[in-house]
């Protein structure tokens, strides 16, 4: 019951967010780009504009379709036989980046 009212409040007063940020958004808030923040509910449309990184090369390097390009970069991640995770994006955007 506590742990209601305390989530109640938080989220009334606008100490917490139930929607999670995009990569966009967070950039705009931080003024600053961390692939660190990339998560599965970005999609690559996102981390292509934000980065710079053409769209070329995220559709090279994980085999997307103009459609899984758009999508929510966790969907792509867990369709049939992918092999990757949104950790290889991240990792993919730090090479790109000259970040490793």
């Amino acid at each position: 019951m506590l742990f209601a009212a305390v989530v109640a409040v938080a989220s009334f007063t606008g100490g917490f967010e139930w929607k999670q940020r995009t990569i966009v958004e967070t950039t705009a808030e931080t003024g600053f780009f961390n692939p660190d923040e990339i998560r599965g509910s970005d999609t690559f449309r996102d981390v292509s504009e934000i980065t710079g990184i053409d769209k070329k090369l995220f559709m090279n390097e994980f085999d997307l379709s103009e459609e899984e390009f758009e999508l929510p970069i966790k969907d792509s991640a867990h369709s049939e036989g992918s092999e990757w995770e949104t950790e290889n994006v991240r990792e993919f955007v730090r090479e790109q980046l000259g970040l490793e």
